[in-house]
């Protein structure tokens, strides 16, 4: 799947979470120890930021690989 796709998955998700539950923190989230793991491993371990952003963050990232990308094709 290409970095493009994924980012816009993600800004989907964020998208989904500013809507229905807009101050839900990272730390509300179920089984909080595995998504503190796995988010951390995306350099994201502030528990009480908002869902939405994490996933704005994450699409952030993969956006600059789907930029590098088209450069490189």
């Amino acid at each position: 799947m290409r970095a493009e796709v994924i980012a816009e998955r993600l800004r989907g998700q964020a998208e989904t979470w500013r809507g229905y539950l807009p101050d839900d923190t990272l730390w509300d989230m179920s089984d909080h120890q595995f998504t503190e793991s796995v988010l951390m491993a995306f350099g994201l371990d502030d528990m009480d930021m908002p869902v939405h952003e994490a996933f704005d963050k994450l699409a952030d990232m993969f956006d600059v690989a789907a930029k590098a990308e088209k450069v490189n094709a």
